[in-house]
């Protein structure tokens, strides 16, 4: 075999994985410090709005109903806006039928174009504020979970707030594989704002700052997309100032979510997430994806050619250790601040198949188009 051939088989893969653990290393160097977001602050001066726009969400509305009521809201100026998003289940009866007989709690039909952005922008349209939080509606809320939210952007003065969401740990196939990818997931949101380098977040958990909204023309420049609420919000609002981005540090406020139950609606997820197209152009998002990628493509690539050429199964298997390796201590600096466990037989067996999977969701996801619950949407 010719030496070029066997620099490129066997160097480039470890290339490639080392520069994972790099872009690892740095990452969990940021989420080490343990920090915490202040609990209290002069809210007086501050008007909120939380908008849960749902859609088929009958199954989830009496437990999101009753965390809104519970929360600690005393001498919060707040109003709780509950968005129908065309439901056809009878969600928006049951909001109607048992929304709080208080007049913070508003219901709303949204009579735009169906989705989320759209839900949203109709509630904004409908309120004046001075912050707004958006939550998804199969969602469950601490009772200190807007007070935080509120304190941690009176004190840092920024312009959005990125909540953490903790995910619950289901038994099963389907559940650990989620539970572990989200560990990771929440590990590079959370370094990633430290950083000042933010590459993701989560519209379940968020709060946005109305009059930097409005300054990037909220959700005009990527109306088109079917997505994109939250993390092209991100982006938009890093090219305002990259400062104007900060964590809500304390785990105890995180909201949480449950893994989906079934392959069908999880594949059609991480379908949608791949189908998004990048807008604009940004260096931490590019940088990162092109790293994660390449560390899964050259695994994929030793666990094809390992039947073939020599030592590449030696190679595949030294590789995979490397990247469990950091993995691990990511997933460990997370879960240790949110009291949850680390199970370190669901990630070997999760970096087994992720290579895989993410060259499938990613190649699929360019040609699929996105189905919501209101049918397809176009997102070029």
């Amino acid at each position: 075999m010719d030496f070029s051939l066997d620099w490129l088989i066997y160097i480039v893969p470890v290339l490639l994985v080392l520069m994972y653990w790099r872009l690892a290393y740095i990452h969990q160097r940021a989420l080490q410090p343990n920090v915490h977001s202040p609990l209290e602050a002069d809210l007086s001066q501050i008007s909120a709005t939380v908008i849960v726009p749902f859609c088929n969400e009958l199954l989830h509305l009496p437990h999101l109903l009753h965390d809104l009521q519970a929360l600690d809201i005393k001498n919060i100026d707040v109003r709780f806006v509950l968005v129908n998003d065309y439901s056809s289940d009878g969600s928006d009866v049951y909001a109607q039928e048992h929304l709080p007989q208080d007049h913070r709690f508003h219901f709303i039909n949204n009579t735009h174009a169906p989705g989320k952005k759209s839900a949203i922008a109709l509630a904004l349209e409908e309120f004046s504020t001075t912050v707004f939080c958006t939550l998804d509606a199969d969602v469950r809320l601490p009772s200190n979970w807007l007070r935080n939210m509120m304190a941690t952007y009176r004190t840092t003065e920024t312009a959005m707030v990125v909540g953490q969401v903790k995910m619950d740990y289901i038994d099963s196939f389907i559940g650990r594989f989620q539970y572990t990818e989200w560990l990771l997931l929440q590990g590079l949101t959370a370094s990633s704002v430290r950083l000042k380098k933010a590459v993701m977040c989560n519209g379940a958990n968020l709060l946005i700052e109305r009059k930097s909204f409005d300054a990037i023309g909220g959700y005009r420049w990527h109306q088109h997309v079917a997505s994109g609420d939250d993390t092209y919000t991100l982006l938009a609002m890093k090219q305002l100032d990259e400062n104007v981005i900060a964590l809500q540090e304390n785990t105890d406020s995180a909201v949480l979510i449950q893994p989906i139950s079934e392959w069908g609606p999880w594949i059609k997820q991480r379908l949608r997430w791949a189908s998004k197209k990048q807008l604009g152009w940004d260096s931490d998002v590019l940088i990162s994806g092109l790293i994660i990628t390449g560390a899964n493509l050259a695994l994929l690539f030793c666990a094809i050619c390992s039947p073939f050429v020599p030592y590449t199964t030696h190679l595949f298997f030294m590789l995979i250790g490397i990247k469990c390796i950091a993995d691990y201590r990511t997933m460990q600096l997370v879960a240790q601040r949110r009291k949850q466990p680390v199970y370190e037989l669901d990630l070997i067996a999760l970096n087994m198949v992720y290579p895989l999977y993410l060259m499938v969701v990613l190649l699929v996801g360019k040609i699929y188009r996105p189905i919501w619950k209101h049918g397809i949407v176009k997102t070029d």
